[in-house]
């Protein structure tokens, strides 16, 4: 039974029974029955986590589909069992995301929508390809490809092995405010790009007078690529709660690389644990290399190379390495609460 329909059974001896059925007649449900208005305040979600090593099988044997609306849509969502309504799709708060295959000679023909979209490649050997608005950018693992809404995309793999990446999306927030869309290609009207070498030397950028690169909410560098990351983080400083933190951003900015999906990196040492923290924004994160524990709100949970999990919004969360370093990509939408003035965080000790 339904929480609403354990409501409206307790309270069927306070409703006579032709209000009752006038309220089911005319789409109407009394406030002390509400669902959404008996959880205001309280915390619902939980953390949640995807192991690789249930996962990979799950993927392989995903793989073996060879049906041809099965191609361009081999994605595996991850959803959260909490959820209230079977079109709800997001893995915590706003946020989705899943785990895209490509096997050898494939592609997946160019679209785009008006959701935010990036992908962190979990395996490639080569030959595989992103093309956004009509750029190509290498898919080697580690490498972080953002595909901003309205941006043309499509994936081409080339090589010998299947390439998997990581998908997180703001389909959930367009899905609440009705701006979902799909528009199939071929790419067309792309407006100009910027080549990435004129981003090679830190703090010296072409000068776009009159144009609306910094403009449009995203950065022109589509393509992050995992050993420059790695080289940043290593040279980040430690900060006050234990780890070396880098983000993904927008060069024109200073902003993150997509300004409603905000991607960072950090890295831990072995033994050491990050300071405890909790925001409004919700959380995805994905463990690059290393191993450890992570608790949020009540729950602990071990991690391992490829593994997923979530922070949900307003849960306090630490990370701790226990092999390492350990290294975790995290996506989150602290963007758009900032943007809507909701955005709050704390620290603990």
């Amino acid at each position: 039974m339904s929480t609403h329909e354990n409501s409206a059974a307790a309270s069927t001896d306070v409703i006579p029974e032709a209000l009752r059925r006038a309220y089911n007649d005319n789409n109407i449900i009394p406030l002390w029955e509400s669902v959404p208005a008996a959880l205001f305040g309280k915390q619902v979600e939980e953390a949640q986590a995807w192991h690789w090593k249930t996962m990979g099988p799950i993927i392989k044997a995903t793989s073996e589909i060879k049906a041809e609306h099965v191609l361009d849509r081999r994605v595996l969502l991850m959803t959260n069992p909490r959820r209230l309504h079977a079109w709800d799709e997001a893995a915590t708060g706003q946020l989705a995301f899943d785990f895209q295959m490509l096997l050898p000679g494939e592609r997946a023909a160019a679209h785009r929508h008006p959701m935010n979209a990036l992908r962190f490649i979990v395996e490639s050997s080569g030959g595989a390809k992103t093309i956004v608005d009509g750029k190509d950018c290498v898919m080697e693992p580690g490498d972080l490809i953002i595909t901003p809404g309205w941006c043309w995309h499509e994936h081409v793999s080339e090589g010998k092995d299947p390439v998997i990446w990581l998908d997180v999306l703001d389909v959930p927030l367009h899905n609440v405010l009705g701006t979902t869309g799909f528009q199939p290609g071929p790419t067309r009207d792309v407006r100009p790009q910027l080549q990435d070498g004129a981003f090679v030397t830190p703090g010296i950028f072409p000068r776009l007078d009159g144009s609306d690169f910094a403009g449009r909410g995203y950065s022109p560098m589509y393509r992050y690529a995992w050993a420059d990351a790695v080289r940043a983080l290593e040279a980040a400083p430690v900060a006050a709660d234990e780890s070396r933190q880098v983000r993904y951003s927008n060069p024109l900015t200073g902003g993150p690389c997509m300004d409603l999906l905000d991607s960072t990196l950090f890295q831990l040492e072995v033994g050491k644990a990050m300071r405890k923290y909790k925001s409004s924004a919700s959380t995805v994160c994905y463990v690059v290399e290393g191993h450890g524990t992570s608790r949020i709100g009540d729950k602990t949970i071990e991690w391992s190379p490829r593994d997923v999990f979530t922070v949900p919004a307003h849960l306090w969360a630490s990370h701790l390495a226990k092999e390492g370093p350990a290294r975790v990509f995290q996506v989150s939408n602290s963007g758009l609460y900032r943007r809507l003035g909701y955005f709050n965080e704390a620290f603990g000790e």
